[in-house]
């Protein structure tokens, strides 16, 4: 069936209004199908999908005042009954509007149409997603017999997502360099939802930061920057920890980029820190936008210096891992950017779960696809090459040290009791969009298994590297993995995971040091005396906390936040509390928590509030005055929190409702230490503790002798928390105590 053909028999769709549209906007899309000579017959549905991704409303045709009201009508002798579900159709195209013909039929010529974002009984439109998209794609699929067999719609309609104009600035770089060599710093202005603003034209400068930097004079963003701009030429004279800073006055934005160590031209450190997203999918799989753009978004835009796609395998067809080779090949630049061949090993949850798998070489002979299955590549020619389930993928790949299979958790978590060899998986992946995953971190060291941790994003997006959070599921920010190595080379990096010289982060670029006896993180070694640590934390944000931890046991504690309780004898006294809530609802798909609520302060007032790692754009503290707060908030294994200035007498109490938990808290009962109440599901807890007025220092050196060991072989490792919330974990290293 041609299209003209396919138009005749099944219908058309058309779309208004024409033209791009803002990402996180409101508006009213009038979408109307015409019946083909084909027409619907009773029981007939026709579907408008978008992509699973998509975090556009979502819609809703339940309640005509409220937000994202879709509205259908027919010239049809019918009714319609419509709904809107998240598994409508076929992934990527899922999520989608389901028009069924009820009580009559539609005839040729016959339309149906659909009003998204209806406004006419007072309701505000339909939510536009928040991440740009070249093509937005509403694909509408037609059963013209009641049959439950779709077909397209030849031609169906798509809107260009553009980015908002800038709120902000953004600025990272290299966190090792050495003195006098030229170094460089991108500048990103992004919108309110964390994309790059293509029309900024603003003018940057750098804040002075001393005769010993050489910085390059003001810069004016062009429109080929689309929001992105590397500057180069700086040169930092004497050794030190810098944290830059450019400005855009007239606009009045402000940025401090990561810090950045330097050192003098004659060390010969043994490793140099580089930064990557080692996960995350394009529009050929199931994310948005096409493969070149995603290698140019994290080079270029995100500005790290290695990468890698990781498409669910069963969509990864012979051609597009032809393409995807290719690419990498064109994009690899020793130096610069280094990207990895890999794709995501999609097995059931029973079959073994979710594995990245990472090939050393790009060459056809040495980095076949070994997939779980071609449930979505109709090619089945090379199915006697699946392997299922993911012990038969490790034999495959048995002995090759250019492989790496690395567990996960996203949709299908990976199960660590398949694995038998961590030559083939030295790291896992405890941090993504999907969430936090400490508990992962915690059943890979009950289990013995000698890992190392990394983070990536696992962007879905089109905006690796550097992901923000979305309406769906995918709540966090986008990880970001560390690795020490000595040059920026493909088999440098290599040998920084198989060693386990590397760490993740939530997404900050902290620098996280940790020694034992000599040894870096990753290390094995047997201690004659007791182990004796020592390292430095260099944060983006004051360093609140450092966790030496034993196993999961914390050995040692380093703690800038905590304040000591109130003398209640006073009749009323100023004091600081942070009130925190975190976890995710199970370990498995469904992990995101709704905690939309808020607290109730009796027997005081309260002065002054602030968010705590209340980061997702659309959430935060809605409302507060002095007797409450009230929020909008999701966790999914991340914390969200606020921090409360109060005025309170000894009978006052906190008040916490949410839908998790809801509980008296009496000030008094809460001394020095925190007070923590479980909250079911994963993790989930509510925790309550006095915090001091100022802010911790931004580096930490630290040491400790564990004076007090156990016979046996442990995993020590650090968990560094920040005040702004953001998270780093380093590889453990390994020790043998006699």
């Amino acid at each position: 069936m041609t299209t003209d053909d396919g138009e005749s028999w099944l219908g058309t769709v058309t779309l208004v209004p024409d033209g791009p549209v803002e990402v996180g906007s409101r508006g009213t899309w009038t979408l109307t199908y015409t019946a083909g000579r084909y027409g619907l017959d009773d029981g007939g549905s026709l579907i408008v999908a978008a992509r699973q991704v998509a975090d556009w409303g979502p819609p809703q045709t339940a309640n005509p005042t409220a937000a994202n009201y879709v509205s259908a009508t027919t010239t049809a002798d019918a009714r319609l009954s419509v709904r809107f579900s998240p598994q409508a159709y076929i992934r990527p195209w899922q999520q989608g509007i389901i028009v069924m013909v009820v009580d009559g039929h539609v005839a040729p010529d016959d339309t149906i149409t659909l009003v998204l974002g209806d406004r006419g009984s007072g309701a505000p439109g339909l939510r536009m997603q928040t991440f740009p998209e070249r093509r937005f794609d509403l694909r509408v699929f037609v059963d013209c017999f009641g049959s439950g067999d779709y077909r397209p719609i030849p031609q169906s309609p798509s809107r260009a997502i553009v980015a908002g104009t800038a709120t902000r600035l953004v600025a990272v770089g290299p966190s090792i360099v050495r003195a006098g060599e030229p170094t460089w710093l991108l500048v990103r202005a992004l919108d309110r939802w964390g994309n790059p603003a293509p029309t900024y034209d603003g003018t940057v400068e750098f804040i002075t930061a001393g005769p010993e930097v050489a910085v390059p004079d003001a810069r004016q963003f062009r429109p080929e920057d689309r929001g992105c701009c590397r500057l180069t030429g700086i040169r930092f004279a004497a050794p030190g920890t810098y944290r830059l800073c450019v400005r855009d006055t007239a606009a009045g934005f402000t940025a401090t980029a990561n810090p950045c160590i330097c050192r003098t031209a004659t060390d010969a450190p043994p490793a140099v820190l580089f930064w990557g997203d080692p996960h995350g999918q394009s529009e050929e799989t199931v994310g948005t936008g096409d493969v070149e753009a995603y290698w140019t978004y994290l080079r270029d835009s995100a500005g790290v210096d290695f990468g890698a796609h990781c498409g669910n395998d069963f969509q990864i067809s012979t051609d597009f891992y032809a393409k995807l080779r290719d690419v990498v090949q064109r994009f690899h630049e020793p130096g610069r950017f280094i990207p990895f061949l890999a794709y995501e090993w999609s097995g059931n949850h029973s079959a073994g779960g979710d594995h990245n798998v990472y090939m050393l070489h790009d060459d056809p002979d040495r980095s076949p696809i070994h997939r779980s299955s071609h449930w979505q590549i109709a090619d089945h020619s090379d199915a006697d090459t699946d392997r299922y389930p993911v012990r038969a993928l490790r034999d495959e790949m048995r002995d090759r040290d250019d492989v790496l299979i690395v567990p996960h958790v996203g949709g299908r978590r990976a199960r660590l009791d398949t694995v038998d060899d961590v030559r083939q998986s030295p790291i896992i992946e405890i941090a993504s969009v999907h969430g936090r995953f400490p508990w992962f971190a915690r059943e890979a060291l009950e289990r013995g298994l000698k890992v190392g941790f990394i983070a990536g994003s696992d962007d879905h997006t089109g905006r690796p590297g550097a992901s923000p959070p979305t309406n769906t599921g995918l709540i966090c920010w986008g990880g970001l993995t560390a690795i020490y190595a000595t040059t920026l080379t493909r088999e440098a990096l290599w040998k920084g995971w198989k060693e386990r010289h590397c760490y993740g982060t939530t997404g900050a670029r902290i620098i996280v040091d940790i020694d034992a006896d000599g040894h870096m993180m990753g290390d094995e070694y047997r201690a004659a005396t007791p182990p004796y640590f020592q390292g430095r934390i260099t944060g983006t944000a004051p360093v609140t906390q450092i966790e030496l931890r034993r196993g999961w046991d914390v050995i040692w504690h380093y703690d800038a936040m905590s304040a000591s309780p109130p003398t209640w004898h006073e009749e009323s006294v100023r004091c600081r509390m942070r009130v925190v809530w975190s976890g995710a609802e199970s370990k498995n798909r469904n992990k995101v928590t709704n905690w939309n609520g808020g607290l109730t302060l009796e027997g005081g007032r309260i002065i002054a509030v602030a968010p705590y790692n209340l980061t997702h754009p659309a959430e935060g503290i809605s409302e507060w005055d002095a007797r409450q707060v009230c929020w909008e908030s999701r966790t999914s294994g991340d914390e969200d929190g606020v921090i409360l200035d109060m005025e309170v007498g000894q009978d006052a109490v906190i008040h916490f409702d949410t839908p998790p938990l809801r509980r008296v808290f009496p000030l008094r009962d809460i001394g020095a230490e925190r007070e923590v109440v479980d909250a079911g599901g994963t993790d989930r807890q509510v925790e309550l503790r006095w915090v001091r007025a100022e802010a911790g220092p931004l580096d930490v050196e630290w040491s400790y002798r564990d004076e007090r060991p156990i016979a046996g072989e442990h995993a020590y490792w650090l968990w560094v928390t920040q005040a702004d919330g953001e998270w780093a974990w380093s590889s453990p290293i390994f020790i043998t105590v006699p």
